[in-house]
C-alpha cells in the first residue's frame, strides 16, 4: 500500500504520492518513483498495491491511448485484461494482488484539469475486503463524483488534521498550495499506521502537476531517517513550527497573512 493525494485547482491537478517500497512486514525494500508522467498524453498515474503493477499498467496505458480521455474512456477494459493476465505474478501466495490506479490529466472535453480512480481485483475478494461500500472493480471514479476536489489514500481524520494544525478548509481547494499543503496532509498521512501494524509511508514525496501547459514534477521532500533494511519510524513533529519553516521556504506570507491571497 501507498499514499496518495489527488487535488483539482481551476486551472491544474496535483497527485502526491510517497516512495517507499517494503516488504509483508514494513521493513523498507526500497525507493522509487510511484508517479508516472506521460507528457505526450498530458496524463500522469500512479498505482496502489504490489509495487510489481506499476511498470506493467504504466507502460500499458502509455503504449494504448493518445490522450487522457482515451485513457478515462478505456481504461477499464485494459485494466481487466491486465489483471486476468498478471494478477498471480505480481505478488507472493497468499497476498492480496488488487490495486488502485490513480491517474491525473488535462482532459479536451472539458479543457481543463481532470483525475479519476479506478480498482483492480476479483469481485468476490474485492467484496470480503470492501464490504458493500458502492464501489466495484474495473468501473471509472472520476474526481467530480468525489468529496471537494481532493482524494487521499489512506484519508486522515477531521481530530487528525486538527492536531496537525491544518490551517485551511479542505473545501477552499483554489487555496492549497500544493508544495506545503499536500506535504502537510502526507506528513499526516506518515503517521497513521498500516491495519494497525507499521507505518508505511515515507523515502520521499514526489510531486506531479499537470495543465494545459504539460507536466512538471518535482521531489519536495526526503525524509533522510527512512533507510533501506529498516522500519519506517516517523520523527515527532512542532506542527506550528513545521508550517512556518515550509512556508518561508517556499516564499509564502505567514497563514494568517494570506486571506487576500488567490491561488491557481
Amino acid at each position: 500500500m501507498s499514499a496518495a493525494i489527488m487535488l483539482r485547482q481551476r486551472n491544474s491537478i496535483h497527485l502526491m504520492v510517497d516512495s517507499a517500497s517494503y516488504f509483508s512486514d514494513g521493513i523498507i525494500a526500497g525507493f522509487l518513483d510511484k508517479c508516472r508522467t506521460m507528457p505526450e498524453i498530458r496524463c500522469a498515474a500512479t498505482t496502489l498495491g504490489a509495487s510489481l503493477w506499476q511498470t506493467i499498467i504504466f507502460d500499458a496505458i502509455s503504449d494504448g491511448f493518445k490522450s487522457f480521455d482515451e485513457v478515462k474512456a478505456g481504461i477499464a477494459p485494459l485494466l481487466e485484461q491486465l489483471y486476468e493476465a498478471h494478477a498471480d505474478t505480481v505478488c507472493e501466495p497468499g497476498m492480496w494482488s488488487s490495486a488502485d490506479v490513480w491517474v491525473i490529466g488535462w482532459s479536451d472535453e472539458i479543457d481543463g484539469p481532470d483525475g479519476f480512480v479506478i480498482g483492480m481485483d476479483d469481485l468476490e475478494d474485492w467484496t470480503l475486503q470492501h464490504g458493500d461500500d458502492g464501489r466495484r472493480p474495473f468501473v471509472v471514479e472520476p474526481l467530480a463524483s468525489l468529496d471537494l476536489g481532493l482524494n487521499m489514500h489512506p484519508c486522515p481524520t477531521a481530530h487528525q488534521l486538527f492536531e496537525a494544525r491544518f490551517p485551511i478548509s479542505l473545501a477552499e481547494s483554489d487555496r492549497l498550495i500544493p508544495d506545503i499543503d499536500l506535504l502537510q496532509l502526507l506528513e499526516v498521512q506518515r503517521r497513521m499506521l498500516y491495519r494497525g501494524r507499521y507505518h508505511f509511508i515515507g523515502g520521499y514525496a514526489l510531486l506531479t502537476s499537470v495543465s494545459r501547459d504539460g507536466i512538471s514534477q518535482r521531489r519536495v521532500h526526503t525524509w533522510d531517517e527512512d533507510e533501506v533494511g529498516r522500519l519506517i519510524v516517523p520523527q515527532p513533529i512542532d506542527w506550528r513550527r513545521w508550517r512556518t519553516e515550509r512556508e518561508a521556504m517556499c516564499g509564502i506570507r505567514p497563514a494568517g497573512m494570506r486571506a487576500h491571497t488567490q491561488f491557481h
